[in-house]
């Protein structure tokens, strides 16, 4: 995705002087507003190229595909390549690679030889220049060769690389004006697993859970029973944190986007209770701490735990639906009910 480009002021036309890394990963929870953080805090109006990370994401889908066709091979720029060629075209316009989910995939084996490039020297180019693949490399010759406007940018700069001719456009040297920023859910694959000499090579970023913000959001398990976002996962992130012993699992602010701001009993269950049964608690039925309790009845006294199933299955008896038993479940977390017509008719939380 593309937006307006940004024109940078003359004296900042080397960009050494922009305050901002080249290079940062903004990490958090699951619905922290990492990418929106990105997008409004960082690119602005300037122009970006969206990619996201899988496990099937590949260094070819990433940088660019190599094709066999009737002449040969020929290139077909993805995300990186199309970024790459636009900033060095435009160098007082800042360039963005906003990577979503960046652990999503094996990183290092996707840029490959060119996470060498990441690594910049002081005025905010690659510190070295990077060998790329020889139809890589005609495509960016093809290119750039016939952009006269960028001839002598390429020359002043390329003479302080000793092992780069003036005009050897198949070699990769990050301009400074080209950012990479990405997103990282803590809770999808341990930071772990990235190559450590690649982690090296970013400026780290905590986006953290906005409770308050959260409060924005309500839970509707019906007309007379409601409650807020925020309260509820403020109570449950501190049990899984306890039970757990890691912030991985915790939930963000927009965990869930509901639209009206309304977390329906449809959707709290399929989102959210789903979510807790299977990837948080899936083992902690029997534990006495289990968040899964409710009361049997107003009589009784006794608290018993529920799964997942009892939710869905249709009864005849109030004191076994759905409603019923997320309502108890609720009051014995702590979590208070709250009237409809406050989050209505006010735009501010508690």
């Amino acid at each position: 995705m593309d937006t307006n480009i940004i024109e940078l002021t003359e004296e900042q036309s080397n960009l050494s002087s922009i305050d901002i890394s080249q290079q940062k990963i903004i990490f958090g929870v699951h619905g922290t507003d990492k990418r929106s953080k990105i997008i409004q805090e960082y690119v602005g109006k300037a122009k970006y190229f969206d990619v996201t990370f899988h496990s099937g994401t590949t260094y070819e889908s990433f940088i660019g595909e190599i094709r066999q066709d009737s002449d040969g091979q020929s290139f077909l720029p993805k995300s990186f390549a199309k970024a790459y060629k636009t900033a060095w075209e435009q160098p007082k316009s800042p360039c963005f690679i906003v990577i979503q989910n960046i652990n999503g995939g094996d990183s290092s084996k996707i840029f490959g030889d060119l996470m060498q490039s990441l690594a910049r020297n002081e005025k905010g180019y690659s510190s070295a220049p990077v060998e790329v693949n020889l139809v890589i490399g005609k495509w960016l010759t093809e290119e750039f060769s016939n952009n006269c406007s960028i001839k002598d940018l390429f020359k002043s700069i390329y003479e302080s690389y000793e092992t780069v001719e003036a005009f050897d456009y198949s070699k990769i040297i990050l301009p400074p004006n080209l950012y990479i920023y990405a997103t990282m859910n803590t809770g999808n694959n341990d930071i772990s697993t990235m190559d450590s000499s690649f982690k090296r090579l970013w400026e780290w970023e905590y986006s953290p859970i906005d409770y308050y913000k959260a409060n924005y959001i309500m839970i509707e398990l019906s007309d007379d029973l409601c409650y807020y976002w925020g309260d509820f996962i403020e109570k449950v992130n501190k049990v899984i944190l306890e039970i757990t012993g890691s912030e991985k699992k915790l939930m963000g602010h927009h965990f869930v986007n509901p639209r009206n701001k309304i977390i329906s009993i449809k959707e709290f269950k399929s989102k959210v209770i789903s979510y807790l049964w299977l990837e948080v608690f899936a083992d902690e039925y029997n534990n006495p701490r289990t968040i899964f309790r409710y009361k049997q009845d107003n009589v009784s006294a006794d608290i018993i735990p529920f799964t997942l199933s009892d939710l869905y299955e249709t009864s005849a008896d109030k004191w076994l639906s759905d409603v019923y038993i997320m309502s108890s479940f609720m009051t014995i977390l702590g979590i208070k009910k709250i009237y409809k017509c406050r989050l209505i008719y006010t735009s501010t939380p508690p």
